[in-house]
């Protein structure tokens, strides 16, 4: 074979390459004109963590301008807080849980456990006083699992809180179904040994183009379902999220006994996972916190007041976040 006989087929190849690139450029630049999909997170808050998978990246203040103005703030801890540490307060108080708690879609001192920092430090004049020292262990993307975890890890740093609040969501078992796979370890994340140096270059496609985030969102959806759908078919019958995450309940439940702590429960949306809860707290002697009549006392009256965030990041709106603490704070005044 001559070397005038392989030019032809390589200038084909270069061809189909040159058009494809071409025809990628013009739907990403299409798809970031006409319909752009946007992280509700910050990624590059976040780095590797062995036990965890990920966690909130510590002494980090980041801000991003996506459909809305995003905000991640943590500590030296890593803890979701503005304060330093919480030298100084009479007790402490954990709130665990995922982005509902963490405060996803919000400036940060609109997260539920930042209002509740400032409802139970308030004394009669308005002043804030160190009274109770509100640690945010609320992650984006994180299950039960990684809850319980967090907050063993910080107990035996910081000593065992009087205080455990948790706050569940639908998509926890999902989230524990990919931890428990190691899924969560596997992310392209800063730090990630699985990646090394490749970690820089795939989440730039992963994260800043619109192509490279429609893959990403498909392939999570397609092994959450898949995962969803084998843990399915080990009952006879359809639990909800709450009763699925039981077996993480009683840890927690045995945690806080153990360490003589009082534990608060509430779940983050309104439905059978929240009934079901409810009902598990009452028969463990176990405080809930009953926002969502509160909730639905407010839209009855301002029904055009959403609950939810309208724009990308989604979760609940500043005023739900602030009904949620007021009753985390009702709860925890009538157990002192």
């Amino acid at each position: 074979m001559n070397l005038s006989s392989l030019k032809l087929p390589l200038k084909k190849s270069f061809l189909v390459l040159i058009t494809t690139l071409v025809v990628l450029f013009i739907v990403e630049m299409a798809l970031r004109q006409f319909s752009p999909k946007y992280y509700p997170i910050i990624p590059a808050a976040y780095e590797y963590d062995a036990d965890l998978g990920f966690r909130l990246r510590p002494n980090a203040h980041l801000l991003k301008t996506t459909d809305f103005q995003q905000e991640s703030v943590s500590n030296s801890l890593g803890t979701a807080n503005f304060q330093e540490n919480f030298e100084g307060y009479e007790s402490l108080v954990f709130a665990v849980g995922d982005s509902h708690t963490q405060g996803t879609g919000l400036p940060a001192d609109l997260s539920y456990p930042s209002q509740l920092d400032f409802i139970l430090n308030q004394d009669d004049q308005g002043f804030y006083v160190k009274k109770f020292g509100v640690a945010n262990l609320g992650v984006a993307g994180f299950g039960g699992e990684q809850s319980l975890i967090g907050l063993r890890r910080l107990g035996a740093r910081l000593g065992p809180p009087a205080i455990i609040l948790y706050l569940g969501c639908d998509n926890d078992f999902e989230d524990d179904l990919a931890f428990r796979s190691r899924d969560r370890q596997r992310i392209v994340i800063a730090g990630s040994p699985t990646w090394g140096f490749l970690t820089r270059p795939l989440r730039f496609v992963l994260e800043d183009t619109q192509l490279g985030l429609l893959a990403r969102v498909s392939y999570r959806e397609r092994v959450r379902a898949r995962m969803v759908k084998e843990a399915s078919k080990q009952s006879d019958r359809k639990l909800s999220v709450a009763e699925l995450e039981s077996p993480i309940l009683a840890q927690m439940k045995a945690y806080a006994e153990e360490h003589n702590s009082k534990l608060i429960v509430s779940w983050s949306d309104e439905g059978e996972s929240y009934q079901w809860l409810k009902s598990w707290a009452t028969k463990q002697e176990i405080a809930f916190a009953d926002w969502a009549p509160k909730a639905n006392s407010v839209r009855a009256t301002i029904p055009r007041l959403p609950l939810d965030n309208q724009h990308s990041g989604g979760h609940h709106r500043g005023w739900t976040n602030q009904v949620i603490a007021q009753e985390f704070a009702r709860q925890i005044r009538a157990r002192r």
